[in-house]
């Protein structure tokens, strides 16, 4: 069986779906404009603001499709050469989403128009004071919401649409910035793709088509303020995920002022000296939630005696904690929550909940909801806010119900492999399948029968790394030799990637288990 077949089984693919997938995008490929019922009025309203020079104001969000999705939209303001105000605010200081408080400093402030991006739907107080104070509001968001949505100017949600599908909210700026601008800008496209991948949609279909033609121009168009985020690196949905998005993000998790709003001045500003300063900002930023992260990580107590679940009380920033429940899930498999105090009001916890594969947080939180003051989710992560006096009451029922719930574990498969097939040209065949993602992961690949006596470590054999010849090599960095003991052979699970080593390219199979 080829490579390609085995890609195939594995992903339940026929050969005209293969096709599909790998087939040339264009701009066609994108959302329309006829799918959203709203986007002509909206589109009518924000042109009478201009003509009537309205003071208008985007409101944002404080994660990275927030910050891109409010960086798209004033772009394109700028691009119409018609100054907007923004604001993104702060997780600590404002909470999530339009407030009461902030509509009122809008008003304050002569604003006439307020459009949201990634938040609104569900801001009815907000909005209800806006339309007192004479204001009016465009929501754009794809939150779910209840079936009264706030009063508004128009509506643009993925759901709210002919071909409702799980867009993120820079996707929603896209459409409208596409709209206003009367064509595609490559660079709001870029943003948009970048969000898409660090909010974690679905990358089949629509996101998929997206994010491919966002990395297409993303590394044909070298956009400065996304290379210098990429230390030069050619970028990928892998560099998105692990090193982009994460710096983006790493502002919202610590800054506790307004100073988060830097990060739409950096994506808008076309001064490289500006740009580099405030990439220099933002990669400090995430040095140090990384340092954070991994202190609050060596610092924890052992959690081996908790059989079924872990709650954890953290004294961490609250922009921390879901890094610190996705640490722990991963290390000992089991559901996962993590408090830690609420920042403007110590009588509450607010926690952050995650779950391997097979469990079920949203069942749980079912059961659970007394305990809860908020809270809400999916399958396998979410968040809520319990009261400090009820903590211990949460944590034994948290693990009760995980002691008497029946668990459906879900083992990934893998794809069975030689290594003669272990070749770049096969990593090609592997890459045109991707971008890959949630709910389309990359494979799992499996070597059978490796004969340990032709295995090599390093780092006084703590570290299997194996080279194969031809710049190929295996990488183990929790296999050793004492883990290892006297077996005559050993299988390895693992995923591909490419790494560059003294200047060449090198394959490199990274292990993930062994058996």
């Amino acid at each position: 069986m080829t490579f390609l077949q085995k890609l195939l089984d594995y992903y339940q693919l026929d050969e005209s779906a293969y096709a599909r997938l790998v087939r040339p995008l264009s701009e066609d490929d994108l959302p329309r404009r006829d799918d959203f019922e709203d986007l002509g009025r909206i589109v009518a309203r924000i042109h009478r603001a201009i003509f009537d020079h309205e003071k208008i104001v985007i409101y944002g969000d404080y994660d990275a499709d927030g910050v891109l999705a409010t960086s798209i939209l004033v772009d394109a303001f700028k691009r119409m050469d018609y100054d907007v105000g923004y604001y993104v605010p702060n997780r600590y200081q404002d909470g999530y989403g339009l407030q009461v408080g902030k509509v009122q400093e809008i008003s304050d402030k002569g604003y006439r128009l307020i459009i949201t991006v990634d938040n609104g739907v569900n801001a009815h107080e907000a909005v209800t004071k806006a339309y007192e104070l004479d204001l009016e509001v465009i929501l754009t968001d794809h939150h779910e919401f209840s079936a009264d949505i706030p009063r508004n100017e128009g509506v643009l949600h993925p759901f709210i649409s002919k071909n409702p599908f799980p867009y993120c909210g820079a996707v929603m700026a896209l459409i409208l910035s596409r709209a206003l601008l009367g064509h595609l800008e490559p660079y709001h496209l870029a943003l948009a793709s970048i969000a898409t991948i660090s909010d974690m949609m679905p990358l089949y279909n629509g996101n998929r088509d997206l994010v491919r033609l966002g990395l297409s121009v993303m590394n044909e168009k070298k956009f400065s303020t996304i290379n210098l985020l990429a230390e030069g690196q050619p970028i990928d949905e892998n560099l998105i995920a692990m090193t982009i998005a994460p710096s983006i993000n790493a502002i919202g998790r610590l800054t506790e002022n307004s100073t988060i709003n830097r990060l739409v001045k950096y994506f808008i500003s076309e001064d490289i000296a500006e740009q580099m300063t405030l990439a220099n900002w933002i990669k400090e930023t995430n040095r140090s939630r990384k340092e954070l992260t991994h202190s609050a990580i060596i610092t924890l107590p052992s959690l081996e005696g908790e059989e079924t679940a872990i709650v954890h009380l953290s004294h961490e920033k609250e922009g921390l904690i879901g890094l610190l429940a996705n640490r722990l899930v991963n290390q000992y498999e089991r559901p996962v929550v993590v408090f830690t105090l609420d920042s403007s009001d110590p009588s509450l916890l607010i926690g952050s909940a995650r779950t391997p594969l097979g469990y079920n947080l949203i069942e749980a939180f079912e059961k659970l909801r007394s305990y809860f003051i908020k809270g809400g989710g999916h399958a396998n992560a979410g968040g809520l806010t319990i009261e400090v006096s009820r903590y211990d009451d949460f944590k034994a029922a948290f693990i009760k119900h995980f002691t008497e719930v029946k668990v459906d574990r879900i083992t990934p498969a893998s794809i069975l492999i030689g290594l003669q097939e272990f070749s770049f040209e096969n990593y090609e065949i592997l890459r045109s399948l991707s971008p890959f993602g949630q709910g389309f992961k990359a494979p799992i690949f499996r070597f059978e029968g490796l004969r340990t006596d032709q295995l090599h470590f390093i780092k006084d054999g703590r570290y299997l790394a194996t080279p194969l010849g031809f710049d190929r090599k295996i990488l183990g960095f929790g296999v050793s030799k004492a883990k290892i003991g006297n077996a005559n052979s050993i299988n390895l699970n693992g995923f591909l990637k490419v790494q560059t080593y003294k200047s060449r390219p090198e394959l490199v199979f990274m292990v993930q288990s062994f058996d």
